[in-house]
């Protein structure tokens, strides 16, 4: 936590692999950021859509409102959720990349000045970025929404600051600059899957890649959060600490009442409290307290 340079609860995977890395008397190394916000590899690319038409059609909508009732984990609350958004593909994204809903966030804090009351982002910010994509294509608008959000904002930075904390040093090809440009301008059609996914790299790549490459199903890299935050698990006694630290979350303006009940619900199993929320507690804590941090 010490290589954080900003409150996130990503990057600690960029973190070990640079260390590896680093162990491996590597000093450089080429990262793949990029590839699938440029070529449509994530998800979004195909959840947004699906709840845009969701959202549009009263009949899946009312079935997506009963489903939701009877699933009673995360996928469910935010199944609920959008059934309230409009069916607007920026709505969408952000609820699809939201770690604390609206009456979760409002549990904790009041809503911020100049704030959108339904994602939480500026109003100017959201008005820019609709602007900015609204002549775009389905699938270019997802890829611009990833390219200036979550990539720019969280993947970006947490990269280099955890890779430079092993230390190593990251080369992104995929960002240069004529390659965005260029790939970012084509049409929608020659980034959707044909089911090989992204397929345009595929077919630049060639037979250079063997099939079994692409044919294997998408791996990710993630910590088991779930087992080492509940009870028992090697950072129960860190969450716990965090989440029963009253004079912290009023010195940062945040309700003590609200972050004891998410503590709670996920101590409890509640299900529908992600644990990757009471990593984002803790590690707000650990960040504010190590830079003696308050609310102004």
């Amino acid at each position: 936590m010490a290589a954080i340079d900003q409150p996130t609860v990503d990057g600690f995977n960029t973190y070990f692999v640079s260390r590896a890395a680093r162990q491996a008397e590597l000093t450089v190394a080429l990262s793949g950021l990029g590839a699938d916000e440029l070529f449509g590899g994530y998800a979004t690319f195909k959840d947004v859509p699906r709840a845009i038409a969701l959202r549009k059609n009263p009949l899946l909508r009312l079935g997506a409102r009963l489903a939701s009732r009877m699933i009673p984990n995360r996928t469910g609350t935010k199944l609920a959720e959008t059934c309230r958004r409009p069916p607007d593909a920026l709505a969408m994204y952000l609820l699809r990349r939201e770690l604390f809903l609206p009456t979760e966030r409002r549990a904790l804090m009041p809503l911020p000045a100049g704030a959108d009351s339904l994602t939480g982002v500026g109003s100017e910010l959201l008005d820019e970025l609709r602007a900015e994509s609204r002549d775009l294509g389905a699938t270019n608008r997802i890829s611009y929404f990833e390219l200036n959000l979550y990539m720019r904002h969280m993947l970006l930075r947490d990269s280099d600051a955890f890779s430079m904390a092993a230390p190593i040093e990251y080369r992104v090809p995929f960002l240069d600059h004529r390659l965005v440009e260029e790939v970012f301008a084509l049409p929608d059609k020659w980034k959707t899957p044909d089911p090989r996914p992204k397929p345009l790299l595929l077919d630049v790549a060639g037979d250079r890649v063997p099939s079994a490459v692409w044919q294997r199903a998408k791996r990710g890299f993630t910590f088991p959060w779930q087992q080492w935050l509940a009870h028992g698990g090697a950072l129960h006694s860190v969450a716990r600490d965090a989440a029963n630290d009253t004079a912290k979350w009023r010195d940062l303006a945040l309700d003590p009442d609200a972050v004891a009940h998410t503590w709670n619900r996920f101590e409890r199993g509640d299900r529908r409290v992600s644990p990757l929320q009471i990593l984002a507690l803790v590690v707000l804590r650990d960040f504010s307290t190590r830079h003696s941090l308050c609310a102004a």
